[in-house]
């Protein structure tokens, strides 16, 4: 098969719906009862919008390209990596490619991409993980595994979290207990919070015709939200009794808010990021933002970009490497951005541009220039001892 026909098939397979949409893989059993499977933990508004946060907020950080020079500098570059880094394949962009890996990554632990190279020109083409099958040589080097051809690993970005296990399998017992409260709380207000309601009749029905019929009235005039405190018109010998609701029942709501704390915890993700503000308040919530940069999007950048170096930037050469710029996330308050500037500056470490830059605006001229502080100079000399 020549080179540009298995290049082909590979775009074909990624086209191909199941593989764009990806296999939604196996259920796994969870101490609650429930099977827990990537569509049902998808379903889980907390795990959708932690993962959601984590993706889209990676794929809007930018990414550059560097090469090291000696004594530590470095300087950005453009070539054909950075090209198919800003425009992966046909059909993705940069922000698409690194949410679309995120998702992967957090929810099955894994993301496949495969490498197009020709001539100057590279293309990055995603790869469902449920389609790629990973195996380790006599030499450790990996080879995969994709629709009946084999790929080294010169041709697969390879990236993964946690030894490529999913938090599908590692999580399912709180998974299931989350899917097992968003049921119980469907159910609930689905029968106007009130299970518990019981009507006795003295006299049998006629017919099991008869009985339908009562109950379909029944259904449809006092269950579901729309019908909350109607008013119910019982005739014959028919008795409505209601069984108070048990204090397990009436406190579900505050044990759901507990498994949900837990799956932000999965994801490192604060609380108010996802929509529970019960504990953010104006004061912390800068903290809060800035410690979600360091630590939980922090590792997800160094992840992506050890994995780019490693099998990209090397096709290039090895004094290349990939970094993701983290200023943005990690800004403070306009004030607390200029005080810091208006330090660096008065000690002679930023220029004006320095600062312009930080804050995407142009250069000015002469502003290259650093201030030297007064009555400072180099300790021991005759300057500073003036």
């Amino acid at each position: 098969m020549s080179k540009f026909s298995q290049i082909m098939n590979i775009i074909r397979g990624v086209k191909d719906t199941e593989d764009i949409n990806g296999a939604w893989g196996s259920a796994f059993d969870s101490l609650s009862g429930e099977n827990v499977s990537i569509r049902s933990a998808s379903q889980i508004a907390t795990v959708y919008s932690c993962v959601n946060v984590l993706a889209e907020t990676l794929g809007s950080i930018p990414l550059k390209v560097y090469r090291r020079k000696k004594g530590g500098e470095k300087e950005e570059i453009e070539n054909g990596l950075t090209k198919a880094l800003a425009m992966p394949n046909s059909r993705q962009n940069s922000f698409d490619f690194f949410e679309d890996c995120v998702w992967s990554l957090a929810l099955r632990g894994k993301f496949f991409a495969y490498i197009s190279k020709v001539m100057d020109k590279m293309e990055l083409l995603t790869l469902s993980p449920d389609l790629v099958t990973v195996h380790q040589k006599d030499d450790w080097t990996l080879e995969f595994q994709y629709q009946g051809q084999t790929f080294g690993s010169d041709k697969i970005l390879y990236i993964q979290t946690h030894g490529g296990d999913s938090i599908i399998t590692s999580q399912a017992k709180t998974l299931g207990q989350a899917q097992v409260y968003t049921k119980y709380s469907s159910s609930y207000f689905r029968n106007n919070g009130q299970p518990g309601v019981v009507l006795s009749r003295k006299k049998d029905f006629t017919s099991d015709e008869d009985f339908l019929k009562f109950k379909r009235q029944w259904d449809a005039c006092h269950t579901g939200a729309f019908n909350a405190n109607s008013v119910a018109i019982l005739t014959g010998d028919t008795e409505l009794k209601t069984i108070p609701i048990s204090n397990q029942d009436s406190q579900f709501l505050e044990t759901e808010k507990y498994t949900d704390s837990q799956i932000c915890g999965m994801f490192r993700v604060p609380p108010h990021m996802v929509g529970y503000l019960d504990k953010a308040t104006f004061s912390n919530i800068e903290n809060l933002a800035q410690q979600f940069s360091r630590f939980t999007m922090t590792p997800w950048c160094k992840r992506v970009e050890l994995a780019l170096t490693l099998q990209l930037a090397k096709l290039y050469g090895d004094d290349l490497f990939c970094e993701f710029n983290l200023d943005g996330l990690e800004r403070g308050s306009i004030e607390t951005r200029y005080k810091a500037y208006s330090t660096g500056r008065n000690s002679g470490f930023l220029s004006v541009n320095e600062i312009r830059k930080k804050e995407n605006m142009d250069p000015i001229e002469n502003g290259d220039v650093y201030l030297i502080p007064k009555n400072m100079g180099v300790a021991g000399s005759k300057e500073a001892n003036k």
